[in-house]
């Protein structure tokens, strides 16, 4: 894989990034993938040079070399991923885009999604973790976030949100009493 030094000095910097897909299967024995963009259109990434695919949940930089569309998706080649063998191990791998080389209204059709990565903050305990997901299900929205060593979800709505700092990447919550407890087994933290 070629080293671009523009990448090195991206990941000098605290980058958000917001999920835009997945990879839904391969695409003929040349190591191709299908993109199927769950956020956005796939026009919409086109031109973007490397896209980062979480790998057991690291954020991993893939090289584009190829990207065309397809009616619901894209199809992709990456650099060094060559085989159908390579390209079928990444099935079902969540694909994202740093926030700042999204399009410009690409955050007002997704604003809920922008919080991920960011630090939550409660009322009561501080700091409690990171949103790792947010989950939109008809008439809840959930984050969902790591609280300790453990997953959690919290409901978000008018009592639980109290605000979102985007410079800080934070958003401040009120868990209710008990909640975090239901998920460490009635220990505090």
């Amino acid at each position: 894989m070629t080293v671009d030094t523009n990448l090195r000095s991206f990941f000098m910097q605290e980058k958000v990034f917001i999920e835009i897909g997945f990879i839904r299967k391969t695409q003929g024995f040349k190591g191709d993938i299908i993109l199927a963009v769950n956020n956005g259109e796939p026009e919409d990434f086109l031109k973007s040079k490397y896209l980062f695919l979480n790998m057991d949940g690291s954020i991993v930089p893939f090289y584009v070399e190829h990207f065309s569309i397809e009616a619901t998706g894209a199809i992709v080649r990456f650099e060094d991923v060559n085989t159908y063998e390579a390209a079928a191990a990444l099935i079902s791998k969540k694909v994202l885009l740093p926030n700042d080389e999204l399009p410009a209204d690409f955050m007002q059709d997704d604003a809920l999604r922008s919080i991920t990565g960011f630090t939550i903050v409660d009322r009561k305990r501080g700091n409690v973790g990171f949103v790792k997901d947010v989950i939109e299900t008809p008439g809840q929205v959930i984050i969902l976030f790591e609280y300790g060593n453990i997953e959690a979800m919290l409901p978000i709505n008018d009592k639980t949100l109290l605000k979102i700092v985007k410079k800080k990447k934070e958003i401040h919550v009120n868990i209710p009493d008990g909640l975090l407890e239901v998920y460490t087994g009635g220990k505090k933290k």
